[in-house]
């Protein structure tokens, strides 16, 4: 299933959502800019083993963006991550834009058949890992599902990793270059930037694709809803994958 980058909604609808204000025409790397240039010493993301500041973070995601497009990754590429909620989860989901490719969000807890089957269903060309969560090993489970699959699929860990087969983003972050502006690609905010599967409970599970305007639309409606000022901070406790 390869995705390619178009208009999914229906023209009316967008006009109505673009009339009411629910659609702002923007992407997360323009947020992201504008949040580096407006507090770049303010923390952004922390986990229970480091903390990033708005600066850091986009230097991270400028960086990661390189080592994909290096590795041959680029527009309307399928990237599945399986990420547990750590700070590298935003930044390989917020680099994918850079060079324009496509989310694919999975939770951790998926093992190898299921890996195996949305690896193959969305022709995904990378898959984003960290070496270990809660004592399972999933470079092992790639390894084991890799032979399995129709075409070859690149390994990335997050973590420090041995082996020909793997690269790792850990040990490359210190030497790799942000990404060169003229090697950046700007996305349209109603392409395709990240697709998710059902749970699959009576069958297989399916593809659904999102575009920035959806996303976002449905992220401000919460902060909306809540009542999200900037000076508050969330407590991610569910997956973030999901």
């Amino acid at each position: 299933m390869r995705v390619q980058p178009e208009r999914q909604v229906a023209q009316h609808l967008q006009d109505l959502y673009r009339r009411n204000g629910w659609w702002k025409d923007v992407t997360f790397s323009e947020i992201l800019e504008k949040r580096v240039y407006e507090m770049p010493d303010r923390i952004a993301f922390k986990d229970d083993r480091r903390s990033v500041t708005y600066a850091q973070l986009w230097s991270e995601v400028r960086r990661f963006a390189e080592l994909l497009r290096r590795q041959g990754i680029g527009h309307g590429d399928v990237v599945t991550l399986q990420v547990p909620n750590r700070v590298e989860f935003p930044v390989v989901f917020f680099a994918l834009e850079l060079i324009g490719a496509i989310a694919n969000k999975i939770s951790p807890d998926l093992r190898a058949e299921e890996l195996r089957y949305i690896l193959d269903f969305s022709e995904s060309k990378a898959y984003v890992c960290a070496l270990q969560f809660k004592g399972f090993n999933y470079i092992d489970m790639f390894r084991d599902v890799r032979g399995r699959l129709p075409a070859p699929v690149l390994a990335v860990c997050v973590d420090p990793v041995s082996g020909d087969d793997v690269v790792s983003f850990a040990q490359t972050l210190s030497v790799l270059p942000e990404i060169r502006d003229e090697h950046r690609l700007y996305m349209d905010p109603d392409e395709i930037m990240r697709m998710c599967f059902t749970s699959g409970t009576t069958g297989n599970p399916k593809g659904v694709l999102h575009s920035f305007n959806t996303t976002l639309c449905a992220a401000a409606f919460l902060n909306r809803d809540m009542r999200v000022t900037k000076d508050d901070v969330f407590l991610a406790y569910l997956p973030v994958a999901l």
